[in-house]
């Protein structure tokens, strides 16, 4: 990733500091993208003096972590009477957008606003090509999992990929592999041991188990005399990347016959996702790389771990993506037997190809079409049609703007479900089954 980029990116979160002795520092400031004018307690600026976000009119209100837990209840699980539904995917989107627009308000506790510098060196594998020689590694990784809240009251909360992906995608970040789990963990300043809840149906996927949880690991922490921001192990799994679960990259059919050859669920890698970690303090870990929860599975024992994209191996700087997708250098950061692989164009993933500039939005009741139709407007986009048989709608962006930058745009909107690319081959498909 070149220097142009590197800056369009920062641009893109709201801020633009130096990267001058950035990697010398003990604490680099996360480049939190978004503050949003509204919050009842706006996030303001870093200890080293630069700014946190930008204004934005989509205001929210600032939740401590109980706050948010309360709001979250019946989130996902019961419909407008109050009727039970138990988890579903449309339910937990609905919770994962509510997470992930209070994190990239900003509304989280200070210890997260900063990364911690990490060094290792890799070991010697005279099998392996490139690990023939040590290797040292420079990363930059949160102290603590994605928390929403204040300083004295917030939730470290678990969330699908998908909203995970989406934070890190907007803050510049990524989530780590299993062998940087391990050598996060191995980093840290101590240990507590896993306190797992026993799992009765879906009980450990509901929100007042994440706060018991939480409470339990703060409890923890108060034995040891730890305290919020040190780096401690045992907390949590890391939802993870993994060349089994790339949440980039649809699946084609010819990697649905290899993937199921291997014992992988042939219906596609980006359904499911990879979950690893949990360490016991002698070392081992509860749970191993495991890619066969579908991926909208959340349950109390997930935590997201962000790392800064920009990595340094041997004193120079690379994104963390090109070395994963990097056949020669993915195993100096991961240990898996394949590097993950990503589309080749922004119009074509896998066998499926997509229309350049339009978008199909899906929202949760008509009355959210407000917010909805005022956001279309103000970037200048157009409508294409409305459905009539659900609630989505079809726009066009203008020509000059960026369609990721589009998704990320649309996904924030107040109602807003999902924002997807249409595929082109859908028409087709819809004129033949009639």
């Amino acid at each position: 990733m070149n220097i142009k980029h590197q800056i369009l990116a920062l641009l893109a979160v709201g801020i633009l500091f130096s990267f001058t002795n950035a990697y010398a520092q003990q604490r680099m400031p996360v480049p939190y993208y978004q503050q949003h004018s509204g919050c009842s307690n706006s996030i303001g600026s870093s200890n080293n003096g630069s700014v946190i976000g930008s204004s934005s009119s989509n205001s929210i209100t600032r939740m401590t972590g109980k706050q948010f837990i309360k709001s979250l209840d019946t989130v996902g699980f019961y419909n407008a009477r109050g009727e039970y539904l138990s988890i579903n995917p449309a339910g937990m989107r609905r919770r994962d957008s509510l997470t992930v627009r209070q994190i990239l308000a900003g509304n989280v506790p200070d210890s997260l606003k900063y990364f911690k510098n990490i060094v290792f060196t890799t070991d010697i594998v005279d099998s392996i090509p490139i690990l023939r020689r040590k290797h040292r590694v420079e990363i930059q990784a949160l102290p603590d999992y994605l928390s929403v809240g204040t300083n004295e009251d917030f939730i470290r909360m678990p969330m699908t990929p998908r909203a995970a992906i989406e934070i890190a995608d907007s803050l510049y970040c990524s989530l780590p592999t299993a062998y940087l789990t391990d050598k996060i963990a191995d980093a840290a300043e101590g240990s507590i041991d896993p306190f797992p809840f026993r799992p009765v149906k879906d009980r450990n996927c509901q929100p007042y188990v994440f706060e018991d949880s939480n409470n339990a690991i703060n409890e923890l922490f108060k034995v040891k005399g730890y305290h919020f921001g040190q780096l401690i192990s045992g907390l949590k799994k890391d939802v993870i990347l993994s060349y089994k679960t790339n949440y980039y990259r649809e699946l084609t059919d010819e990697d649905s016959a290899s993937f199921a050859a291997r014992g992988y669920a042939p219906d596609g890698i980006s359904r499911y996702e990879t979950i690893y970690g949990w360490r016991l303090e002698n070392g081992k870990n509860i749970q191993p790389s495991y890619s066969k929860h579908v991926n909208w599975y959340v349950d109390y024992s997930h935590g997201i771990r962000l790392i800064y994209r920009t990595i340094k191996i041997d004193g120079k700087t690379y994104d963390i993506y090109d070395v994963l997708q990097s056949p020669k250098l993915y195993r100096i950061i991961s240990d898996e037997p394949e590097c993950m692989q990503k589309a080749e164009s922004n119009t074509e993933i896998g066998n499926e190809q997509f229309t350049t500039s339009t978008l199909i939005i899906s929202y949760g009741e008509r009355k959210d079409t407000t917010a909805l139709y005022k956001a279309v407007k103000k970037y200048g986009a157009s409508f294409i049609y409305k459905y009539n048989n659900f609630n989505a709608i079809a726009i066009s962006i203008p020509k000059e703007k960026n369609i990721g930058d589009a998704i990320i745009y649309f996904k924030k909107i107040k109602g807003v479900l999902s924002v997807v690319r249409d595929r082109i081959y859908h028409l087709d498909e819809v004129s033949s089954a009639q």
